[in-house]
């Protein structure tokens, strides 16, 4: 079943988000379900439109098809089925045509062997008037015993030392710990580990905090040095917003951001203030001096999990 879906839709327990957010899931054989989302701007090769932040169709196809076929997230950055989307163009901005890598050639072949001989050639044929597409809702499939979209599998990994950032989104947790990301299941298991560069491009140096805001996607990181920079976030691809890089003119030195459903996002600093901030305009309140009892004084990190604050003390 291929569909283009909005937000909830009949006979998956997976919805989507609106624009911005999740693109598109599949499920695992053998129903190998594709979904994409029709709240998002999709083109088809159009590297103008892609430019301008548009998806492309084709290339989130052919990653999500691998899914279905039962193909994992591979490793190696020039794969297709690469965790992290990658918008295909060039650096003249022309399109470059999605090509399956040695190791999505080698993955595929993994689970259903190599092709014995060339297949004849077809004899053209024209589609009946009435031959139909079927594009709808499927019952769900139960692909890995836990019911859980394609984009979960876990893997053995090392535990973060130095957090710099948390931004919890869902049943997924993410820390950030100097160039190296970590990502929790919600057992607070961490399940996969990447280099910060591998699934961000442009990620700032110096990252100070992290926070998601809910309504628009945006996972905004805030630099040492006032920069900010912002990413379109999804289980499955992060997309770099290049115009939304810029200083932060009411810069401190930030300890933590927070997001709550209102919109509204908290900035905590140093000095034992905060402020609130907005992602659409790009500003924010004047820092106040923070009047919570037994507020905790060497706070590193700040984030929101489960619908309570956290505060992540050093203690010296």
């Amino acid at each position: 079943m291929i569909g283009f879906k909005v937000q909830q839709h009949r006979g998956c327990y997976y919805p989507f988000d609106g624009t911005g957010g999740v693109l598109a899931h599949a499920l695992y054989p053998p129903n190998g379900q594709l979904h994409f989302d029709d709240d998002e701007k999709w083109t088809y090769k159009d590297a103008e439109k892609i430019r301008r932040e548009y998806t492309d169709l084709l290339y989130v196809a052919i990653h999500e098809i691998g899914h279905a076929l039962g193909v994992d997230h591979l490793e190696n950055k020039n794969s297709i089925m690469y965790f992290s989307y990658k918008e295909p163009i060039d650096v003249r901005g022309r399109y470059i045509e999605p090509t399956l890598h040695q190791v999505d050639i080698a993955a595929i072949q993994k689970i259903y062997g190599k092709r014995e001989r060339a297949p004849a050639p077809a004899l053209p044929t024209r589609r009946p008037a009435n031959d139909e597409i079927e594009i709808g809702a499927a019952d769900p499939v139960n692909h890995n015993g836990n019911d859980r979209p394609t984009d979960e599998t876990p893997k053995s990994t090392s535990c973060p030392v130095k957090i710099d950032a948390i931004v919890a989104d869902g049943s997924s947790t993410l820390i950030f710990d100097g160039n190296t990301l970590f990502i929790l299941n919600d057992q607070r298991r961490v399940v996969k580990q990447h280099s910060i560069n591998e699934i961000f491009s442009n990620p700032p140096q110096q990252l100070e905090a992290a926070v998601l805001d809910h309504r628009t996607r945006k996972l905004i990181f805030f630099e040492r040095g006032g920069t900010l920079h912002a990413y379109f976030h999804s289980n499955f691809f992060n997309r770099y917003l290049s115009a939304y890089k810029r200083r932060f003119d009411q810069y401190h030195h930030l300890t933590g951001a927070i997001s709550f459903k209102s919109g509204a996002i908290l900035l905590l600093d140093k000095n034992y203030k905060y402020a609130t901030y907005d992602s659409r305009l790009g500003n924010s309140s004047e820092f106040k001096p923070i009047d919570f009892q037994n507020f905790p004084r060497n706070v590193r990190v700040s984030f929101k999990l489960d619908s309570k604050v956290k505060l992540w003390e050093m203690i010296d």
